[in-house]
């Protein structure tokens, strides 16, 4: 688990895209559209179209997301806006990549550390990880929250992981495992990291109306909420 280097990140996209319409119950003549995630270890420009190119697939919609950390929560919400315009029926969202089969160390870092902005980020080095430190810093100073209480987060997403049976990291953590942890920013912990590796995800998406029998209990999107307060985390609004 983690290290696939008989498949490109392409490969492995195109693998989860057809095995999230095939856990639907679905065919591809019955799928409208594709939401995809770009990959950092092969990048490409139209990467949705690209993929539904190689599958031998032209549905009606296509979009490539690239939002960070709220990629997916971004392309559930691309997906659900066709339904309220009622022109589209049914979306499948999936996303992979092969950081560790196909990006050394020093390449995963330039990545990371190229992301910030030019003038008042990337000077100082920082990566992705550190962004988030930056963040969970002014909440503390803000709402007097606690690095135990930033724990527990991880500790639930150990939990959640716990249950899929493909997850790199499945064992369960406490609070005081992620608080003894190397540290390798402040306020957070390794323990508390998302570990960098191959992954893929995939989902259908539907709207709330009756949908096609399948062999799966639907999931319900109630709603979907975003807000875009700063763009650089350096300077944050207060």
């Amino acid at each position: 688990m983690g290290i696939v280097p008989d498949k490109s990140p392409r490969e492995l996209c195109v693998q989860v895209t057809l095995d999230a319409i095939k856990d639907a119950g679905l065919t591809l003549a019955e799928v409208d559209g594709l939401d995809h995630c770009n990959a950092f270890a092969e990048p490409i420009m139209y990467h949705a179209e690209a993929v539904a190119e190689y599958i031998g697939w032209q549905p009606r919609h296509c979009v490539t997301v690239n939002t960070g950390g709220g990629t997916t929560f971004m392309a559930l919400n691309m997906a659900a806006a066709p339904f309220r315009q009622a022109w589209q029926d049914t979306i499948v969202v999936a996303m992979a990549d092969s950081l560790r089969s196909f990006m050394t160390r020093d390449q995963a870092m330039v990545v990371q550390s190229s992301s910030g902005h030019p003038h008042y980020e990337q000077p100082y080095g920082p990566t992705c990880p550190a962004y988030y430190a930056l963040i969970a810093r002014a909440h503390m100073d803000q709402f007097g929250t606690t690095e135990a209480q930033f724990a527990e987060a991880a500790c639930s997403c150990r939990a959640w992981a716990s249950q899929h049976p493909k997850a790199q990291m499945r064992d369960l953590i406490s609070v005081e495992d992620v608080m003894n942890s190397r540290a390798n920013r402040r306020p957070a912990q390794s323990s508390g990291l998302l570990a960098g590796l191959r992954w893929r995800s995939g989902g259908g998406d539907h709207p709330q109306r009756p949908c096609k029998d399948g062999p799966h209990k639907p999931v319900t999107l109630l709603g979907y909420g975003e807000g875009t307060p700063t763009n650089t985390s350096a300077r944050p609004k207060t």
